[in-house]
């Protein structure tokens, strides 16, 4: 009986080959690693090139985020530039990983004609290896040092690392299970161009969808982060499936169902994380007294109506100020708040001016107590709109009122001389993850001009807020802060209350950046230089700049009689 001998082919290379390692005496474990990090100084040689531009393009991105802010910036170079940089970006790091995977891709006739020691399992690792340093950890480096003066938490770097790493990743699977599917290039070409496009018509035309059917906007967005996870997983299998078994059809259907779930994921999912709960300010301590206490610290809300009770340095603003009338909704259209449009700007609420003179008596309080005060744009409370903004006066009399009020702690947040102004940009932290700009623009004869913008950035996939925002009609209140010019010679404040008066954001790798605009104008001693040797040098050198930020405490309801409304009105009137 002859006995046949199996030879192999002369193409097969033995594992003394050069440039293939070597696994004679090595134990199994430290022979898979072996292998592994061959394949991977391989793949790294042949995608240095692509690396390098990949890299590039990421220096170029961190530029945009950390270009300093100018008065003149507009719409196209600040919004456009970052659109552009990201999508530039996503595509240098999707054609990188197209060119690892198909190099060695099971599908890729020209990648099957080269036998090697390496079993497909291997090759996977070292793709996911390759990609991770290559692609991921960059990106990771370059976003943690755009995001260093934003004074994150602990738990805000943790969700801004969970959001990179998750949208990174959703790149890099989208493209390898793509790429693992593929024959050859232009058939890789054709599934990209239909996968994208279809995936951004069937993701947009259901959101299209879900909007008309008016569901709760955090839901679903809570819905869109777990539809991504799924998705990543999906994907993540259909790679690997496509790559160790080369089994293309259940990798398809998997590719499939990664993009299908999304919106029904997003639809259905039934939990809400991200909104905060309203923050509710205790009102144990709270009480209205009809005339200001001389034993008592009270903040006069009225003529005959002050509050007792509130914390050293909170000051109470009121966002709602009506009758409880039986069978009305309460607060009725038509009532007295503190929140109304700046009467100097245009009417809407982009423009809300709600510091008033109870803010810089807060200030004032915890400054030198011989300092004199003086308000920039005035602010003041004018008692007689309570009468106007309430229709059917005499009825309404008749029943009790209703006083909903925020409460807000007054925090200073940055004591520099403005001298440096003229050199360099500030930079003011604020909250966890969002900080104040400032640049010198202008030098005008009464005032001088600061451009400024509140600039925060906050993961997507968790609430940056321990609390609900403040709202007043439905509307968020904007950004304000007082800014204080104090001369330690003279021994004068300057007050002047800032608003947010613009913002544009947008979202991008599963984070939030939000700028806000500001306009601040600081007031010019003017008289001072002409009747005095001093001069704007001088005083450059010498005055200072506050900055006092209002800290939102909650909100809290208190019940005013009819008598005492009476009483309020009747004195208010004279």
């Amino acid at each position: 009986m002859k006995t046949s001998s199996l030879s192999l082919p002369s193409s097969l290379p033995d594992a003394s080959h050069k440039g293939l390692p070597s696994g004679h005496g090595m134990p199994r474990q430290s022979k898979f690693i072996h292998l592994l990090f061959h394949q991977c100084r391989k793949d790294f040689l042949h995608l240095r090139f692509p690396a390098t531009i990949f890299l590039f393009v990421l220096l170029l991105r961190l530029l945009t985020h950390l270009e300093p802010h100018q008065q003149h910036l507009t719409l196209f170079s600040f919004f456009n530039a970052n659109w552009v940089m990201e999508l530039l970006t996503h595509g240098i790091a999707a054609t990188t990983v197209c060119m690892s995977i198909f190099s060695d891709c099971a599908s890729n006739s020209h990648a099957t004609v080269r036998t090697r020691p390496i079993g497909p399992g291997v090759v996977f690792l070292a793709k996911i290896l390759l990609l991770a340093v290559i692609v991921l950890f960059p990106w990771l480096l370059v976003d943690f040092y755009a995001a260093k003066n934003f004074g994150y938490t602990p738990s805000l770097w943790t969700g801004r690392i969970a959001a990179i790493v998750l949208s990174v990743s959703l790149v890099i699977s989208f493209t390898a299970a793509i790429t693992s599917l593929a024959s050859n290039p232009r058939q890789l070409l054709i599934f990209m161009t239909l996968a994208i496009l279809g995936s951004l018509v069937w993701i947009e035309g259901t959101q299209y969808i879900q909007r008309s059917a008016n569901l709760p906007p955090m839901r679903l967005w809570c819905g869109g982060i777990v539809s991504a996870i799924v998705g990543l997983v999906a994907l993540l299998m259909s790679w690997a499936i496509s790559s160790i078994t080369h089994r293309r059809t259940p990798a398809f259907w998997l590719f499939i169902f990664a993009i299908g779930q999304q919106p029904f994921t997003k639809t259905f999912w039934p939990h809400d994380w991200f909104s905060p709960p309203s923050l509710n300010y205790p009102s144990t301590n709270l009480s209205t007294l009809p005339q200001p206490s001389s034993t008592v610290a009270t903040q006069n809300l009225f003529q005959t109506l002050s509050l007792s009770g509130l914390r050293q340095n909170e000051v109470a603003s009121i966002v709602a100020f009506a009758p409880m009338i039986p069978g009305d909704h309460w607060p009725p259209d038509s009532h007295y708040r503190d929140y109304e449009p700046d009467r100097h700007r245009q009417e809407n609420w982009s423009t809300i001016q709600w510091l008033h003179l109870d803010h810089l008596r807060a200030i004032a309080r915890q400054s030198d107590p011989d300092l004199l005060w003086s308000e920039f744009n005035p602010n003041h409370r004018v008692r007689r709109d309570l009468v106007e903004k309430t229709p059917h006066l005499e009825t309404a009399l008749q029943y009790p009122w209703k006083l909903r009020l925020a409460i807000h702690n007054l925090r200073q947040v940055a004591d520099l001389s403005l001298e440096t102004f003229q050199h360099h940009r500030q930079i003011v932290p604020l909250l966890p993850g969002s900080r104040l700009e400032l640049n010198v623009v202008s030098r005008p004869h009464f005032e001088y001009e600061v451009s400024a913008r509140i600039h925060s950035r906050f993961d997507a996939l968790t609430s940056h807020q321990s609390f609900a925002p403040l709202e007043v009609m439905d509307y968020r209140i904007p950004t304000s802060f007082m800014v204080v010019v104090h001369d330690p010679v003279t021994r004068e404040n300057s007050a002047t209350p800032v608003v947010a008066t613009s913002d544009q954001s947008f979202i991008f790798n599963w984070i939030w950046q939000v700028t806000e605009r500001c306009d601040v104008f600081l007031p010019v001693p003017q008289a001072r230089f002409a009747l005095t040797p001093l001069n704007f040098e001088s005083w450059m050198k010498r005055a200072r700049l506050q900055i006092w930020l209002p800290e939102y405490r909650g909100t809290v309801d208190l019940e005013i009689t009819a008598d005492q409304m009476r009483q309020l009105v009747e004195t208010s009137a004279k």
